[in-house]
């Protein structure tokens, strides 16, 4: 899929304010994207780079992304924090500054150079992050800009989340939400629901649901308390109950993988 393509999703996406009608326009989505870009289409749409487990982040502010949409641009700074002000979001800036025709790049490059882009470290990483981003905005479209500049800065908050992912694809594969309670159980086993979709559009629903087990390294997601009003109606709901004083603290997965390419990895409830 093209990104350009990707990026015209996203602002239907944005215009469309109907939970069940985002969820047909993803499952649109998610059947034209392919088997080998999906995951990448997956977390693009869900403005990230990877699932929080990977701990990918870009790490670029405003205040640097004031400065790249700058050298895209040939503007300066000021002028492009004027223009800032007065829309309240930087991807709207940028869709109004950028005149370029875009050479229609593939989803996969796109996230591939992102990915390079939140992955410089040491020195003059920062200089070559304002680099590199500022010459993927020249290399897009004016809508495009807008999406990657949003995705970049982790605010592209569409209203949906991995919940709406797996119903999308419950309708893409059904025409209706019928598959939502197997695509969630598998959910909750192997939450990277990038990957389940990959595993869905190879094998269809039922394979992957039912062959969705535990992988060393992404974490399972924890069984959460359920809060009830009284102990009356705690011992109303469990018949017999035991009670015993509740000692702070975090709950932790740890997942331990031997080999010289081994290791140890903790992760809180909420996959960070």
């Amino acid at each position: 899929m093209k990104f350009k393509e990707l990026s015209e999703y996203l602002e239907k996406l944005e215009n469309t304010p109907s939970r069940n009608e985002m969820t047909k326009v993803l499952a649109d989505l998610l059947a034209k994207s392919g088997v080998d870009d999906i995951e990448d289409v997956v977390n693009l749409s869900l403005g990230q780079l990877a699932p929080s487990y990977k701990g990918i982040v870009s790490n670029i502010a405003e205040r640097m992304m004031i400065q790249i949409l700058a050298k895209a641009y040939g503007r300066d700074s000021g002028g492009v924090l004027g223009m800032y002000k007065k829309s309240g979001d930087l991807g709207d800036t940028a869709y109004d500054l950028c005149d370029f025709q875009g050479k229609n790049l593939e989803v996969k490059e796109i996230h591939e150079r992102l990915i390079k882009i939140a992955s410089e470290e040491g020195g003059g990483s920062q200089d070559r992050k304002r680099d590199n981003t500022a010459d993927l905005l020249r290399d897009l479209d004016k809508l495009s800009n807008k999406y990657v500049v949003r995705i970049t800065l982790g605010k592209l908050r569409l209203g949906f989340s991995d919940k709406t992912i797996l119903d999308a694809l419950s309708w893409m594969e059904n025409g209706d939400k019928s598959a939502k309670k197997e695509l969630d159980n598998a959910y909750h086993v192997l939450p990277d629901v990038a990957l389940l979709s990959s595993k869905v559009k190879k094998y269809g629903i039922e394979k992957a649901t039912k062959d969705a087990n535990p992988v060393v390294g992404i974490p399972v997601l924890p069984m959460l308390a359920q809060r009830i009003k009284s102990p009356k109606e705690m011992i109303e709901k469990m018949n017999e109950v035991s009670i015993e004083p509740k000692l702070d603290g975090l709950r932790i997965l740890i997942h331990y993988k031997a080999g010289k390419k081994g290791y140890v990895k903790a992760d809180t409830r909420n996959m960070n």
